[in-house]
């Protein structure tokens, strides 16, 4: 796992799962229901990662959103790693 500019060992990532899956399980049974709907809302933003992935990236960054495959009007611009208008 890559974050901050550093490579996050294994177990590191392992914990931060963890305490992700523990806090969302304790809200839960405190009949908080906002961990989850927010949880739900970020699986419906990567809809494509797995489970644990989405926990960590809600976790660290809940208003985190997907960047999109493909922005009509747009393209990749690799050395400035921006966004750019198609000519």
């Amino acid at each position: 796992m890559y974050r901050g500019g550093q490579n996050m060992g294994d177990d590191k990532v392992r914990k931060m799962a963890e305490e992700a899956l523990n806090r969302l399980s304790a809200e839960l049974q405190a009949g908080q229901s906002d961990a989850l709907r927010n949880y739900l809302a970020a699986m419906g933003r990567f809809h494509r990662y797995s489970w644990g992935n989405v926990l960590l990236i809600n976790s660290q960054r809940p208003d985190a959103h997907k960047w999109p495959d493909s922005i009509p009007g747009t393209t990749w611009d690799a050395g400035s790693k921006k966004a750019r208008r198609a000519s």
